[in-house]
């Protein structure tokens, strides 16, 4: 059993701000309740903490080297039983590829269950089942990541990039980038310059 599964809350202090608030992010991503320990005010963290990381940069690189322990919510749930339902991995790559292809379109349930060849409402509950996530929040993450990777490497405008990769405007794209990512886009830019 993995060491951070017994910790229920983690606390992350460092004298920098920045390094700690990155390192509470990744925690956060890890599935573990990390909260940021105000060094002003100790005996509250105290109390409460089962454990107290004081986070370096060799902290922070080693938590993220670890990153594994962590499952892709993109990537198909591995199974440990038999599983009635579910769309069956053809039919998934399908979608998959699909969703990739049209990125910037505007996609609905009815469209993908068609794929599928199931009613939209099947569609949606088989897809969760075998995804992990709902179809919305899948192509949600998708347009995200497509978005990320566009702000990470070219200069476009960031209302541009929000239109290119299926957003209806700036500020939806800001909210679910946010959401995300924890940055704005041009937080997000800044710092991956």
């Amino acid at each position: 059993m993995d060491a951070w599964a017994e910790v229920r809350t983690v606390w992350v202090a460092h004298s920098s701000c920045e390094v700690a608030a990155a390192v509470v992010a990744t925690l956060q991503r890890l599935k573990l309740d990390a909260k940021l320990w105000d060094r002003a005010c100790p005996s509250t963290a105290r109390e409460s903490a089962s454990d107290i990381v004081v986070a370096d940069r060799e902290c922070l690189q080693e938590i993220a080297n670890n990153r594994q322990t962590s499952p892709d919510p993109l990537a198909p749930r591995p199974s440990t039983r038999v599983r009635l339902g579910g769309l069956s991995p053809r039919t998934l790559q399908r979608v998959r590829d699909h969703i990739d292809d049209r990125l910037s379109e505007k996609l609905d349930i009815a469209e993908l269950a068609s794929l599928a060849k199931l009613s939209a409402c099947h569609f949606s509950r088989a897809f969760k089942q075998s995804v992990g996530i709902p179809p919305h929040r899948f192509l949600i993450t998708r347009r995200v990541n497509a978005a990320a990777a566009l702000i990470e490497g070219t200069d476009r405008a960031i209302s541009d990039i929000a239109l290119d990769v299926g957003f209806s405007d700036q500020s939806h794209f800001t909210r679910a980038f946010v959401r995300m990512i924890g940055d704005t886009p041009c937080a997000f830019r800044r710092r991956h310059r």
